[in-house]
C-alpha cells in the first residue's frame, strides 16, 4: 500500500527552485504601466516646442485609451516617443520627440500601475503549486525505485521490508 500523501511535509523546493519558478512566470509577477495620453502632431521642432510650453490641455489633440508603453510605439511610430511619454510625470505636457508622423507633443493625463511582485511575495503563491510538484516527483521516483527492485528479482515481502510499506491484498478483480 503506497499512500498519496507518504511524502507530504517531507519534500520542500530549494531556493533555486522557487527562483526558476518565479523567473519562469515573470510575466505574470511584472509590474504592469498604463498611460492615458493625450497627443498632437506638430509639424516641426518649433511648434511642438510652443504647444509643449502652453502646458495644460492640448487643444486638437487626440486622448489615447490607457496603454501599454508597446502598443503606444506601435502608435507613435517611433520607440524613443514612447519612451520619453512614460518617462514623464503625470500632468506633464512635453515633446517627446519625432516620428516619421511629425513631431509627438504629449500630455501624460493618467498613470496605472498594477501588478509586480517581487520574489519575496510571490514567494507564497509559488510555494504551494512548487511543493505538490516535489511531492509528486519524490512519489514517481519512490515507485521506479520499487519498479526497479522487482526487476531485479526482489520479493514483495523483501521490498515492503526494506521500504516500510504495507502488504494488503485486494479483492479479485474477476471472477
Amino acid at each position: 500500500l503506497i499512500a498519496p500523501d507518504r511524502f507530504a511535509g517531507k519534500v520542500a523546493p530549494s531556493e533555486a527552485e522557487v527562483q526558476a519558478a518565479y523567473k519562469a512566470n515573470s510575466a505574470k509577477f511584472a509590474r504592469s504601466e498604463k498611460r492615458t495620453l493625450t497627443q498632437v502632431i506638430a509639424p516641426d521642432e518649433a511648434a511642438a516646442k510652443a504647444l509643449a510650453a502652453k502646458g495644460g490641455a492640448l487643444a486638437g489633440g487626440t486622448t489615447l485609451k490607457p496603454m501599454d508603453k508597446a502598443s503606444y510605439a506601435a502608435i507613435a511610430t517611433a520607440g524613443a516617443v514612447a519612451d520619453a511619454a512614460f518617462a514623464a510625470e503625470k500632468g506633464a505636457t512635453i515633446v517627446a520627440g519625432k516620428s516619421a508622423l511629425g513631431w509627438h507633443v504629449v500630455k501624460v493625463d493618467a498613470i496605472e500601475v498594477s501588478g509586480g511582485k517581487s520574489l519575496e511575495q510571490a514567494r507564497a503563491e509559488l510555494l504551494p503549486e512548487l511543493t505538490k510538484r516535489k511531492e509528486t516527483e519524490a512519489l514517481l521516483d519512490f515507485i521506479t525505485t520499487l519498479e526497479e527492485a522487482v526487476d531485479d528479482g526482489q520479493t514483495l515481502e523483501a521490498i515492503a521490508k526494506t521500504h516500510s510499506l504495507t502488504l494488503i491484498d485486494t479483492p479479485a478483480l474477476t471472477a
